[in-house]
């Protein structure tokens, strides 16, 4: 019973599995420290690594969002104070 355990791969090969961690951000000692908590049968500990990068992830987009707000900021302030840009919006 352990041997379908450790052998589960939820129908991804091998490949496919490392470039879809490659693809999620993942680096390569979080691939191998993967690749062997699968070996090893370790769901728990790889959904916690999947859960981890995850995180990290958000993490991301969350200041990438913070400086978008900035560049609108910016951006409407420049529409909004600039007489010309409101006469180029309205042609």
């Amino acid at each position: 019973m352990k041997t379908n355990v450790i052998n589960r791969n939820f129908g991804i090969n091998r490949c496919s599995l490392v470039q879809n961690l490659f693809d999620a951000g993942c680096d390569t000692d979080a691939i191998q420290r993967y690749t062997q908590l699968q070996k090893e049968g370790k769901m728990r500990e790889q959904l916690r690594l999947l859960a981890q990068q995850r995180r990290n992830l958000l993490h991301v987009i969350r200041e990438n969002q913070k400086r978008l707000d900035c560049l609108d900021y910016l951006i409407h302030c420049i529409e909004t104070d600039d007489p010309s840009t409101s006469q180029e919006k309205q042609s």
